[in-house]
């Protein structure tokens, strides 16, 4: 009986990676993880070694070629989904010049204030879909040109991660488009290079490699990789997709009127449309989707950061409890309103949409003695699904429809919370129940980019299936609107005290 194909993916994360082997119709083997190291040698500095990066990749492509040994022949394509913005200085033997400078980075912020004295605000967002700030790549480029000089000029490309990784298996370079976007250099309306940006910015556009659809093959595993991974040479590898947009098509979110509700470190919400869809004042970005016609917009803010620290530092009354079934009990347990108080759970790292204000605190309204601490809790967990209906909200603004929402990241394991994001939203909460659906999304690009999967709708249609759905209740929506009609006055009541205090 002859073998089913297989496709290996390579997820590329901030504290890990991990490497997952599917079958085509998108059922998970096996999946192996190996941690990666965060260097900060000074504040607002955050790298990654790239040598420690394709050691753990390579690490765990091998545990799973032995493993799995006499499948390797079946091994028909490689996806790699990364994070971004990440830029990777390669010569032009593909040596890495230094670490790879993270997204949580942001040394850049001087080039930032400086490109913007030069060219608008407004005219970058026009052009890239993106709102500057210190994050992105292009800014990254620029520091390392005026503050390691001897680097940029021995630069040949700058890469990603799966970009770097791509090259490291095939000995090919390029990059895909969710990749390119993040530069904020890459021109989403024409989508190629832009390149009177570029050269306002005094960049050298031959450092930027050249820019392919996600769904297009990049190379093949050479000889050498061969013997490092135990892939059969000649598998074809995927060029790459970025891991939050691969999330998104890993839940089967494809086409305009579903939201992917990503829920992780942070909270990242994105829809698919049919053309660029830009926001006067900026509120998300848009970006290059996987499809030659399809665009993505992202509404991001932190999330799971604020959640893990809060609960952990209220967490001593139930340490003989694992934590986050405490928090499920509480949940199902408190009313809505929280004892009439509101958490506004924005903190002002990195990209917080709607607000995008680096100013904004957490603040806590109506708390009183005779509050229980499940109380805050509950505040906690409606403070953030109100913030979620904050950016859904911006989306009706600007008439794009949302009839359902697919949740993932790791905030779909609350049962409560969904429920929840139900009431609120109004809308029916869909979960899947593969949760690595950024590896999952991966794959399945690379199956397209490779053809051995012909009709990808038919995977996510039966997988679709198998989804738990949360529908909305609309008297718990009617309660909560209430509440919710008076969070969205914190902000605009509060914005000047918490720029008062940054100024302390």
């Amino acid at each position: 009986m002859e073998e089913q194909p297989l496709i290996l993916s390579i997820d590329i994360g901030t504290s890990n990676c991990s490497v997952s082997l599917f079958t085509i119709n998108g059922k998970k083997i096996h999946e192996t993880k190996r941690n990666l190291s965060i260097i900060s040698l000074s504040p607002g500095f955050f790298e990654h070694n790239p040598k420690e990066l394709w050691i753990s990749v390579k690490t765990c492509v091998k545990n799973i070629t032995r493993k799995f040994k006499e499948k390797v022949d079946s091994i028909v394509a490689v996806g790699i989904a990364g994070h971004m913005p990440s830029p990777i200085p390669i010569d032009k033997n593909g040596t890495p010049l230094m670490n790879c400078i993270l997204h949580l980075d942001t040394r850049a912020k001087p080039q930032v204030e400086k490109t913007l004295r030069k060219i608008g605000e407004n005219e970058i967002y026009l052009r890239t879909g993106i709102r500057p700030n210190a994050t992105y790549s292009g800014f990254k480029y620029l520091w390392i040109k005026e503050n390691k000089p001897n680097v940029y000029r021995k630069t040949y490309k700058f890469l990603e991660p799966a970009s770097f990784v791509a090259l490291k298996l095939t000995g090919e370079i390029g990059i895909d488009e969710t990749h390119a976007g993040g530069t904020m250099l890459y021109n989403i309306h024409k989508r190629k290079w832009d390149a009177q940006l570029i050269d306002a910015l005094n960049m050298d556009i031959v450092k930027l490699p050249s820019v392919f659809f996600s769904t297009k093959v990049v190379g093949e595993i050479s000889g050498k990789t061969m013997d490092e991974t135990g892939l059969a040479k000649g598998t074809q590898v995927a060029v790459g997709v970025v891991d939050s947009f691969s999330a998104t098509f890993g839940t089967g979110v494809y086409s305009p009127e579903t939201l992917c509700d990503i829920s992780g470190s942070t909270t990242c919400l994105n829809t698919v449309v049919n053309k660029p869809v830009l926001d006067k004042e900026m509120r998300f970005t848009c970006y290059p989707f996987i499809f030659q016609d399809k665009w993505i917009l992202d509404a991001t803010f932190t999330s799971g950061i604020i959640v893990d620290n809060f609960l952990k530092n209220l967490g001593i009354g139930y340490r003989n409890e694992r934590l986050y079934e405490h928090v499920e009990k509480i949940l199902k347990n408190t009313e809505i309103g929280s004892g009439k108080m509101l958490f506004f759970p924005f903190t002002g790292m990195g990209e917080q949409s709607p607000y995008w204000d680096p100013c904004m605190k957490t603040v806590l309204i109506g708390w009183s003695p005779g509050k229980k601490l499940e109380n805050i809790v509950r505040a906690l967990y409606e403070g953030l699904t109100y913030a979620i209906k904050l950016n859904v909200d911006v989306f009706y603004e600007k008439k794009i429809k949302v009839r359902e929402v697919i949740s993932s990241g790791g905030g779909e394991k609350s049962r409560e919370w969904c429920q929840m994001k139900a009431d609120v939203l109004n809308l029916p909460v869909k979960v899947p129940s593969e949760v690595s659906t950024t590896s999952l999304g991966a794959a399945i690009i690379a199956g397209i980019a490779t053809k051995t999967i012909s009709n990808w709708k038919d995977v996510f249609n039966r997988l679709k299936e198998e989804y738990k759905t949360y529908k909305p209740d609309k008297k718990r929506h009617k309660k909560y609107m209430k509440f919710y009609t008076i969070f969205k006055e914190i902000y605009p009541s509060v914005s000047k005290i918490f720029h008062l205090l940054a100024k302390i």
